[in-house]
């Protein structure tokens, strides 16, 4: 018998490892002045340095999440 993990709502499987592809989207999730949209980049000026790194850290996150491989080979 075979026991399959069951995942809960809101959480996915990723790499134990994060993948190149996700290494560069957690990089590239970094707030700018020149690429942010300017009401992001507004906002995250007037954090504190404390909310500037939960911010970053959540972007970076978000970004590595959203390319993690789909489907285990």
């Amino acid at each position: 018998s075979v026991t399959v993990p069951v995942i809960p709502v809101g959480y996915v499987l990723v790499p134990i490892k994060p993948t190149e592809d996700m290494i560069i989207a957690g990089l590239e999730s970094e707030p700018d002045e020149d690429f942010s949209d300017s009401w992001v980049w507004e906002s995250y000026e007037k954090m504190s340095g404390c909310q500037q790194a939960a911010f970053k850290a959540t972007l970076c996150w978000n970004a590595m999440i959203a390319v993690a491989p789909k489907e285990m080979k």
